[in-house]
């Protein structure tokens, strides 16, 4: 799901951007190639730059056909799997998120926690877990394939959730709430942490009643992406509001560094582009005016994200009663 609304924000943040473009337009080509090599061979044909979905793994198979034709890929792919510019890819979020779901794990105590990982982008999924673990400072206890016969699996959650002060699932959207909702039935009182992948416009809806004490960490847009005028506004005057916030302003973002690059260059050059995406110090990003790091990567802060009716939601930590 993620990846089918990225892409839709990709698209939506072009026709945003060239209807406030002067002298040149960014003309989208989608490429349905399931291989990375072809995708690099169709895109030979003509083309500037590739913007590339958010699994990590086809990023980093794609990079190594199209560093060979010379063309820059623009990737929403997080992880360190990707070497960055010096392989001609430049990233609006190259980090997972883990890091600052696990600084919120240590804040509230956690000790013991358990793992359920699915086989989707693998790298991804490591390193997320890698980050996790690194922003809490302790390993998990045990690990979880989900996947398969999920009736089968489901029956094993009571193992897995036993004595644990948290649960982490490194999984894509739909089975994030699954597995969200087996385990709230299981274990009530217990915080649920997810990689952001599972984002999406129907998290609240499929979670039901049950939708408390789910966090999960994301680059959030400023005031600007928000505000009359912005990118958000844009979307949801036309198109309505079923792509969540946070994944708009990625695909803005990927599209933004695109567009810094063109402005730059001046041309659609593919040689040209990449060569200024690579001197590219700082982009006007969905959360303004932010660096880029000498990977290729727009830096940005994650926050971390609740789950409420309404979607996916900042997370503000409750104030203090009276006396405390």
């Amino acid at each position: 799901m993620i990846s089918r609304q990225a892409l839709q924000s990709v698209i939506l943040a072009t026709e945003y951007f060239n209807s406030r473009a002067s002298f040149f337009k960014i003309q989208p080509v989608p490429i349905y190639e399931a291989d990375p090599a072809s995708a690099a061979k169709y895109a030979s044909q003509g083309i500037s730059a590739l913007i590339a979905g958010p699994r990590l793994t086809f990023t980093a198979h794609l990079s190594q056909a199209s560093k060979k034709e010379g063309i820059p890929v623009v990737s929403l792919a997080a992880g360190s799997l990707i070497r960055g510019k010096e392989d001609l890819v430049f990233r609006p979020r190259p980090e997972t998120g883990g890091f600052a779901l696990g600084r919120e794990a240590a804040r509230r105590g956690v000790k013991n926690y358990s793992v359920i990982v699915s086989g989707f982008d693998s790298g991804y999924v490591q390193e997320f877990i890698r980050d996790f673990e690194a922003g809490l400072g302790t390993p998990p206890r045990r690990t979880m394939i989900f996947g398969g016969d999920l009736v089968k699996q489901i029956g094993h959650f009571g193992r897995i959730v036993r004595g644990m002060d948290a649960m982490l699932l490194a999984l894509s959207d739909w089975p994030s709430i699954v597995a969200f909702r087996e385990l709230r039935l299981m274990a009530p009182d217990i915080p649920v942490f997810a990689s952001n992948r599972a984002i999406s416009h129907r998290s609240a809806f499929l979670a039901g009643n049950l939708g408390k004490d789910f966090y999960t960490a994301a680059a959030l847009p400023g005031e600007e992406f928000n505000g009359r005028e912005g990118f958000y506004r844009f979307v949801t005057d036309t198109y309505g509001h079923h792509i969540p916030s946070c994944i708009l302003a990625m695909g803005y973002d990927g599209v933004a560094m695109l567009n810094a690059a063109l402005t730059r260059s001046k041309t659609h050059d593919r040689n040209s582009v990449a060569r200024a995406l690579s001197e590219l110090e700082s982009v006007n990003s969905s959360a303004g005016i932010a660096a880029v790091d000498r990977r290729g990567g727009i830096k940005l802060n994650h926050s971390v994200l609740t789950l409420a009716p309404e979607g996916w939601i900042p997370f503000e930590e409750p104030a203090p009663e009276a006396g405390l």
